[in-house]
């Protein structure tokens, strides 16, 4: 029997990168030589493509920012 999610709720990264503090023990984490900015508008671009996915497969997503 397979379950999935027939709703989601998602949240649009507005702010994204890097916790310097918190990379200094989290091997997840790798140090980018993006700015902020250009992180952030990578991290949108994923989140767009996520929600795009899983709308083609008949999950309905509410989004917000």
């Amino acid at each position: 029997m397979n379950h999935f999610a027939k709703k989601v709720l998602m949240i649009r990264p507005t702010h994204f990168y890097l916790n310097v503090e918190a990379s200094l023990d989290n091997k997840f984490m790798n140090k980018t030589s993006l700015s902020a900015k250009e992180t952030t508008k990578l991290a949108q671009q994923e989140f767009d493509n996520l929600r795009s996915g899983l709308e083609k497969v008949g999950v309905e997503v509410t989004c917000y920012d």
